[in-house]
């Protein structure tokens, strides 16, 4: 499964983690493994990022002042070949597969508290049996 499926997924188990229910070990083990393909994922964003980043000639990353926060920089790509490059990268990065073993929950586990379609859809045959 890709970063928006895996993002889905942790927002429908936060969720079914307000519910008072007696899976909430298992709840909980998978919304930290979708944090961790979710974190991993953001680091390898952020690297993406720098490679593509405006340079001076020495190679140093630029830092341009941040228009709307005083005293912070941030980090800009001005080359539209580069930012092409960036953007096809990114889209790469966000749809590529993740194994995602996730902490499976009965179905009847939780049928007792009626749940939204918008928390069952992305659980069903992921995480709910």
């Amino acid at each position: 499964m890709n970063y928006f499926q895996i993002t889905e997924i942790k927002n429908a188990l936060i969720e079914l983690g307000k519910e008072r229910l007696p899976v909430a070990y298992e709840i909980a083990k998978n919304t930290r493994l979708c944090n961790q393909v979710i974190n991993e994922t953001a680091d390898l964003s952020r690297e993406l990022f720098e490679k593509f980043a405006d340079r001076d000639s020495e190679g140093a990353l630029i830092q341009y002042p941040d228009e709307s926060k005083s005293m912070q920089t941030v980090l800009k790509i001005n080359d539209p070949e580069k930012l092409a490059q960036h953007q096809a990268e990114r889209i790469k990065l966000l749809l590529a597969e993740h194994t995602v073993d996730f902490v499976k929950i009965s179905a009847s586990s939780i049928q007792a508290v009626p749940l939204t379609a918008s928390i069952l859809m992305p659980l069903l045959d992921s995480i709910i049996e």
